[in-house]
């Protein structure tokens, strides 16, 4: 087995490598009505789109 050397893609990206992963994720319950949607990244929801929000929202556990 060999370590995995990330150095190669970086510079094809022309940004350096950085070992910070920013923020330690959490959990955590929130009630639904503190979801929100961002208009400008969700796409509209069509009538195939919307049966299968409806049947996740019905079978939500």
């Amino acid at each position: 087995m060999r370590t995995i050397d990330p150095t190669p893609f970086a510079a094809a990206f022309g940004r350096p490598l950085t070992t910070s992963l920013g923020i330690k994720p959490g959990l955590c319950w929130l009630p639904i009505s503190a979801l929100r949607i961002d208009p400008a990244y969700q796409r509209e929801i069509f009538e195939g789109g919307a049966k299968n929000v409806l049947k996740i929202a019905k079978g939500f556990d």
